[in-house]
């Protein structure tokens, strides 16, 4: 595999001088209409990855978050993205 983008983690982590917490990501949600990514973190953060500009451009809390690995987004059939976080589902969208 090669990265062909990368972002650094929004997430300081207070044990590494400068350093940001890994993302711990199960899956991502790709939006080629937006040029977007919505990628959910261990951090209890929902955010989205605007791939032209490489920033992370919203976020929206859904708790305190880290620590909850392996974090799932999905999109479904009516616009939303669902995320897990701390064992339950929430749905960010209009």
């Amino acid at each position: 595999m090669k990265a062909v983008r990368v972002v650094t983690g929004p997430t300081p982590d207070p044990g590494i001088a400068g350093g940001v917490r890994e993302w711990c990501v199960d899956t991502a949600v790709v939006d080629p209409a937006t040029h977007a990514v919505l990628v959910n973190n261990e951090d209890g953060v929902v955010c989205r990855w605007h791939l032209p500009s490489n920033t992370l451009s919203e976020g929206v809390r859904m708790n305190a978050g880290v620590g909850q690995a392996y974090t799932a987004t999905v999109a479904g059939p009516d616009g939303l993205v669902y995320a897990t976080h701390n064992a339950q589902l929430h749905a960010v969208g209009r």
